[in-house]
C-alpha cells in the first residue's frame, strides 16, 4: 500500500486538499491522476482513503476514515544529546521507521551543536511513517540544558541512561521492563563525547538508572537505535 500524509484528515469528508509537498509527491513522484484511490494518514492514528478530484494546484480528494488505531498502551521516549545535523537527519528518521513515540534533542556539556529545526524534522518524520506505513507521527522538541531535561522527567516510571562503565546492560534490562509493566520510559543517550561524569550523576540522584550498550562504545546514532529496537520490541 503506498500512503499519503495529511495532517488535516480527521472524519469523513467530501473534499479534503493536499499540501504543496504531498502535492508533488502524489502527482510526480507516483504519477496519479483523477480518479485514482489513495489511502493516507493524519499522522494521529487515522487511516483514510480517498478518491482524487483535483490535481492542481493542489491535490483534492474525498475523505473516508478506514480505520482508527488506538493510542500506545506503553510509550518510549529517546532522548539524544546534539550531533551533527546531517547525522541527526539519519537518526531520526530511523527511530520514527523502528516506532519510537517521542524523541527529544538536548544540549548538554559536549554537545558542540544546538539547533531547534523542528518543521525541517517533522518533514523528514512524515516521510518515515509513510514509508514505514506507520499511522502516528513521534513528538519531538528540544532542551537547551541537561538539567532542566532531568527536571522534566520525573512523571517516566522507567528512566535509564547511558554509561559506558555501568554493570548493568540493556539487555539485562528490557525483561525486567516487560515484567514491571512499564508504561512511560525514557532512555538517554549524549551526545559525541559523552555524557559528562556530573551529569551522569546527576541524573541517577534522580532516580535514573545506569545502563551500558554492550563492550563496544557506539556512536551517537548507533546507540539510538540499537536502544530504540530493543526496547520497542520489549515494550510493545
Amino acid at each position: 500500500m503506498e500512503l499519503f500524509y495529511n495532517k488535516n484528515a480527521h472524519n469523513n469528508e467530501d473534499e479534503i486538499k493536499f499540501d504543496d509537498f504531498e502535492s508533488k509527491h502524489i502527482l510526480k513522484s507516483k504519477r496519479k491522476k483523477n480518479g485514482d484511490i489513495i489511502h493516507f494518514t493524519n499522522g494521529k492514528g487515522g487511516l483514510f482513503k480517498g478518491e482524487i478530484k483535483n490535481l492542481k494546484p493542489s491535490v483534492i480528494s474525498s475523505c473516508q476514515l478506514v480505520k482508527n488505531i488506538p493510542s500506545a498502551e506503553k510509550n518510549i521516549t529517546l532522548a539524544i544529546g546534539f550531533i551533527r545535523p546531517n547525522r541527526l537527519d539519519f537518526l531520526i528518521e530511523k527511530i520514527t521507521e523502528i516506532g519510537i513515540n517521542k524523541i527529544i534533542i538536548f544540549a548538554s556539556e559536549n554537545s558542540n551543536y544546538f539547533t531547534s529545526n523542528i518543521d525541517r524534522w517533522n518533514r523528514i518524520m512524515q516521510q518515515a511513517i509513510k514509508q514505514s506505513l506507520r499511522y502516528v507521527l513521534p513528538e519531538i522538541e528540544t532542551i537547551k540544558n541537561f538539567e532542566m531535561l532531568i527536571e522534566q522527567s520525573s512523571s517516566f516510571t522507567g528512566k535509564f541512561i547511558t554509561d559506558q562503565s555501568a554493570e548493568i546492560g540493556i539487555s539485562s534490562i528490557t525483561n525486567q521492563i516487560q515484567d514491571k509493566k512499564i508504561n512511560n520510559l525514557i532512555y538517554i543517550i549524549g551526545p559525541e563525547g559523552g555524557l559528562t561524569e556530573y551529569e551522569i550523576s546527576y541524573a541517577i540522584s534522580k532516580g535514573f538508572t545506569e545502563v551500558n550498550l554492550g563492550k563496544y562504545r557506539l556512536r551517537t546514532e548507533t546507540a539510538a537505535l540499537v536502544c530504540g529496537a530493543l526496547l520497542n520490541t520489549k515494550i510493545n
